[in-house]
């Protein structure tokens, strides 16, 4: 597999992932600035600082795929504003996915851990042509921060960084490819914010209390 996922405890002879088994989760790669470039390099050529940061969040990420894999039949539906070419139809498109779906999805997808790009507040996109996963430097740093719900709280910490994850599992999916109007906008459907909060919302559901 592209993504580490290192079983901590496997039946013998077992061909898939059974839902008592835990899971440990890294980045596969990393994309940093020295001096005035920015390049790709290695987990043992990271500062002292990035790597801290990496391990931060390969804590939430471990734990967040342990727990849709504990429960991997727990459902969240989607709804988001309808796009065609571009422009809103004014109906929206729905979408359902499981825990174990989403789970399946983020094992097999390859995570990039990204110092260098500059996205403003962005904490993370997916590319579901190249099935990877880029997380940002305001969610590497710590400082990222979700909402559940239009005019609701923001949370940060783990919780974000967990909700970040599973957001991010959703992308790229088949569910999602199948539930979206405009396929050629995929991981970045609808082109406005809208479809923040009902991601958010679906991975606060799989994650469970």
């Amino acid at each position: 597999m592209i993504l580490r996922i290192r079983p901590i405890r496997r039946a013998a002879h077992a061909l898939r992932i059974r839902t008592e088994d835990r899971t440990n989760c890294q980045f596969d790669k990393f994309h940093v600035t020295r001096g005035r470039k920015s390049q790709d390099v290695s987990r043992g050529e990271l500062t002292k600082s990035e790597l801290a940061k990496v391990k931060r969040f390969e804590k939430s990420y471990t734990a967040a795929v342990n727990k849709l894999m504990s429960d991997p039949s727990a459902e969240a539906g989607i709804s988001v504003p309808q796009i065609l070419g571009g422009q809103s139809t004014g109906r929206t498109d729905s979408f359902t996915v499981s825990g174990g779906y989403v789970g399946s999805a983020l094992i097999s997808r390859t995570f990039t851990a990204d110092f260098a790009s500059k996205q403003g507040q962005a904490l993370a996109n997916t590319d579901s042509s190249s099935n990877t996963t880029t997380v940002y430097s305001t969610s590497l740093s710590g400082g990222g921060h979700v909402q559940l719900q239009h005019n609701g709280p923001l949370f940060g910490g783990d919780y974000s960084r967990q909700i970040t994850v599973v957001h991010e599992g959703i992308h790229g999916t088949g569910n999602e490819a199948r539930g979206l109007t405009d396929t050629l906008l995929l991981g970045y459907h609808p082109l406005d914010m809208d479809h923040q909060i009902p991601y958010n919302s679906a991975a606060a559901t799989l994650l469970g209390p």
